[in-house]
């Protein structure tokens, strides 16, 4: 719906609730208006392998939808299919089910000075980690930073994990108070949020893996018809595409070339045209 024609403003709307500490106002004809200082944004739920894909490959190929909306969706795990599938039918687990319920009660009735944040007059209130946990915060982000953000890393993986660094301390506030914790946040609870981080970006590398490889595959296949001499210096990136090369279409062709600008085997020249 974001896309349809009318709603130009709803997907900047929604990039911005991602932050959580901007304000928002909705104006109504019959009632108050309501301001909200934090605006934050949740989405729950699931999607199929096919949209996944589409929205993937726009994102890896600079697309209308390369804008950071995908990245946004740092919880996103990509289940492995039932290999040995059993039927099973019992109850649940009532212990289990009444636990998160309680936690999802509590956190939606909790204030800031329950768990003795800061509140500043001008702000939105907030917690810091204890000594131990903001030099655990310092070593994990100087690794992100120093060993998985640098290399050979795709420009919208690097955009994906860079906003780790937010991601952990978001997570280790949601443990810290859902725990039912007060004060500073542990060192305990930073450790689990930085586990929490390393199996959520195994699960980012799958699911724009499958995207980079066939990139990857077509990037191969225009590099051969480079290296046998099928395509001249100087040709316009339209008749790339035109010539009907297995592999290499309208879609494809853009993101193969895009890929091997990158690595520095062709250069495109943007003209004007004359006349």
């Amino acid at each position: 719906g974001m896309e349809k024609q009318g709603r130009e403003q709803d997907r900047p709307f929604y990039l911005e609730t991602w932050e959580g500490d901007g304000s928002y106002t909705v104006h109504r004809m019959s009632r108050e208006s309501v301001h909200c200082n934090g605006m934050a944004l949740s989405v729950f739920g699931g999607i199929q392998p096919g949209p996944t894909s589409e929205y993937v490959a726009d994102t890896l190929r600079g697309g209308v939808r390369d804008d950071g909306m995908l990245q946004r969706f740092q919880l996103a795990v990509w289940p492995d299919p039932i290999a040995n599938y059993r039927y099973s039918d019992k109850l649940q687990d009532s212990t289990v089910y009444a636990t998160a319920e309680s936690v999802f009660f509590h956190l939606n009735n909790l204030a800031a000075v329950d768990v003795g944040a800061e509140i500043p007059e001008d702000g939105l209130p907030f917690l810091r980690f204890d000594d131990e946990a903001q030099q655990l915060f310092i070593d994990w982000i100087t690794t992100l930073n120093t060993t998985k953000l640098t290399g050979d890393i795709h420009p919208a993986m690097q955009s994906h994990l860079s906003k780790y660094e937010s991601l952990m301390p978001s997570l280790a506030l949601i443990l810290h108070v859902a725990d039912r914790h007060t004060g500073p946040i542990g060192v305990e609870i930073a450790a689990r949020a930085a586990d929490w981080c390393e199996y959520l970006e195994g699960h980012a590398r799958r699911i724009y893996g499958s995207n980079i490889q066939e990139d990857a595959r077509t990037a191969r296949l225009l590099a051969d018809k480079i290296l046998t001499g099928k395509i001249e210096d100087g040709w316009p990136t339209w008749k790339v595409s035109n010539m009907n090369w297995s592999g290499l279409d309208n879609e494809t062709t853009p993101a193969a070339i895009q890929t091997l600008e990158q690595h520095g085997w062709l250069k495109i020249e943007r003209t004007i045209p004359q006349g």
